[in-house]
């Protein structure tokens, strides 16, 4: 009987020691667009699922999901054009083909969408002109391409893009990147200094990096006619996140997505802000998880 007991033990080591490990390398490399190269990561097995950065950050910001996703699926970060590791050319591309040629690389007919910001913007551009390669999209802190043309700015954001610019044309690229900071890291009703402070100096030193390398030219051009006048026509399932701290343009677009999208769902998280992803990431995660399985 010991003996018996002595080789199941022995299998069942040989068996664990034997199993093929799930495969966690992260292969990296650039993707010719044109001219350009766009910098690319990917890791994890299973199905796809593309992941587009803010405006002035890059894939970094995506970490914390990352490591949540990269058991059950194969994650794929990207810097867009002008910023990150991508190499800008000056052959000019719409967005949505830049990312089906991204997919069209990787060998891959189709994959989930999460973009957050000018991520959020790009991905709707890629729901409206190739829903046959969309599986599920999720759009966090989204604005929307033309919104302006339709629904009032508020006071907030109109403020906050001749700040922008006044700091740029003074050449005050750090003043810039704090008044980026200010709008898009705190937001507009939190004090700086009782937000989270790795994710603000996150957004600080990268959004100085971005603007030190590329400026503010060669940012993805999207579709004409802007996304405003054709969100009526995706039609993949959709989730829109957005934190309640934000900006009321970025709640205002969320709303108007939710609403004439048919069958978006909406989640508000308390207490975040733009950057909702990195404050919050366990309850970002669990939302993110959720749907993607359901």
């Amino acid at each position: 009987m010991k003996g018996l007991l002595l080789f199941l033990v022995a299998c069942m080591i040989w068996s664990c020691s034997t199993t093929k490990p799930l495969n966690q390398s992260v292969a990296k490399g650039y993707i010719p667009v044109k001219d350009s190269k766009i910098y690319y990561e990917a890791v994890g097995q299973g199905d796809p699922i593309v992941l587009l950065h803010a405006g002035f950050l890059d894939h970094t910001m995506w970490q914390p999901q990352v490591e949540a996703l990269k058991s059950k699926y194969r994650v794929i970060t990207l810097d867009m054009p002008a910023h990150g590791l991508s190499e800008r050319g000056k052959d000019t591309f719409l967005i949505a083909e830049a990312l089906a040629t991204v997919l069209d690389s990787l060998q891959l007919p189709k994959a989930s969408w999460m973009g957050l910001s000018l991520g959020a913007v790009a991905v709707t551009d890629f729901l409206i002109a190739h829903p046959e390669r969309v599986n599920k999209a999720i759009l966090v802190s989204p604005g929307i391409n033309g919104y302006e043309t339709k629904y009032p700015l508020d006071s907030f954001t109109r403020q906050y893009f001749p700040n922008l610019m006044k700091a740029l044309e003074q050449k005050d690229t750090a003043g810039a990147a704090e008044v980026f900071t200010q709008a898009w890291g705190d937001g507009p009703f939190r004090p700086a200094a009782t937000v989270d402070q790795a994710m603000r100096s996150y957004v600080y030193n990268t959004t100085l990096a971005t603007m030190y390398k590329f400026k503010i030219s060669g940012w993805p051009r999207l579709q004409r006619p802007p996304a405003i006048e054709r969100i009526h026509e995706i039609n993949v399932p959709l989730l829109i996140i957005a934190g309640d701290k934000d900006m009321p343009y970025i709640l205002d677009a969320s709303e108007v997505l939710h609403r004439t999208v048919p069958g978006a769902q909406k989640i508000i998280l308390p207490d975040v802000a733009h950057m909702l992803n990195m404050e919050k990431p366990d309850a970002f995660n669990k939302v993110i998880l959720d749907f993607l399985a359901n």
